[in-house]
């Protein structure tokens, strides 16, 4: 008899599930792979399946899109806030999400400023269609507030390259940004580093110019972390 590696199963199906590109598809799988009622969504549970994800594809070195990832961390501020509803404040509750918590600043987020679209006091069941529906509002609510940060900008005032030298490297990063891009046209700066052996004049310093000739906007919740890439729709 032939043993097959559970895990090694979960590693193959959770990477063609990761490669998808589309938070929709690992939270729908999720739901389904763990029974989980879409008339009457247990977050929790949810959450915490839907982070297990990915930490097995952290574990395995995969890409994660960048909507996956914020997607994440508005399911645990959703959670957070239906607890808020529901229950006064609890230590322990607050130590049962610290695990959940670390793998989202793991990916550097600051969990304070993610934005949700609020949907008032909910006295009824949560439905799959009903977070389906926030979840996205708030993707594209956290993609409306992303911005040029000046303390970015102001770097680029520094920097002399020729011009001929810079704009070829513009054009070769946009390329490989319109490559990478998710379903929002949106990527991470992190997830970008692989394609470059010099960061800082291939990667950085490109990006910060088309930043400010407005072919991309840029995102970051706190200074050293992540920062969000969103390609214009004119770039």
């Amino acid at each position: 008899m032939i043993l097959i590696d559970q895990q090694l199963i979960d590693s193959s199906y959770i990477r063609k599930l990761i490669e998808k590109g589309d938070w929709k598809e690992v939270l729908l799988d999720t739901i389904k792979r763990n029974g989980i009622d879409p008339l009457n969504i247990d977050i929790q549970r949810l959450t915490e399946e839907y982070i297990r994800i990915i930490e097995i594809a952290k574990e395995i070195d995969l890409r994660i899109p960048a909507n996956i990832i914020l997607a994440a961390a508005i399911l645990l501020k959703i959670k957070s806030e239906s607890f808020i509803e529901r229950f006064s404040y609890r230590e322990d509750y607050q130590e049962s999400n610290n695990n959940s918590y670390d793998i989202v600043s793991s990916s550097q987020i600051e969990f304070d400023q993610i934005l949700i679209v609020p949907k008032g006091t909910r006295k009824r069941a949560l439905t799959l269609e009903e977070l389906l529906q926030q979840i996205d509002e708030s993707i594209k609510l956290n993609i409306e507030s992303s911005k040029n940060y000046e303390a970015i900008e102001n770097i680029a005032s520094d920097i002399v390259i020729e011009p001929y030298d810079i704009d070829a490297r513009m054009t070769a990063l946009l390329d490989i940004i319109s490559k990478t891009i998710d379903s929002y046209k949106m990527t991470t700066f992190s997830s970008l580093i692989r394609y470059f052996d010099n960061v800082i004049e291939e990667l950085f310093i490109p990006m910060i110019f088309l930043a400010n000739e407005s072919k991309i906007s840029l995102k970051q919740d706190e200074d050293f972390g992540e920062i969000f890439i969103i390609m214009k729709d004119d770039a």
